[in-house]
């Protein structure tokens, strides 16, 4: 997970366990300050972004 100035939000993500990161999910348009959340469950992790720090919304 990051936030660039050209791409707003990315996660990037091993998308067929090989080891390498092969997928990129975008969601443009979101500037700084943005908070970012990484949860697992399991071996399963999923990436979330929020501008208000209380309503976060999931990347890819």
């Amino acid at each position: 997970m990051a936030v660039t100035p050209g791409n707003g939000v990315v996660r990037e993500y091993d998308s067929n366990g090989d080891g390498y990161l092969d997928t990129e999910a975008k969601i443009t348009g979101i500037k700084a300050p943005v908070w970012l959340r990484l949860t697992r469950t399991g071996n399963q992790v999923s990436g979330y972004y929020s501008t208000n720090g209380t309503t976060f919304t999931q990347v890819g």
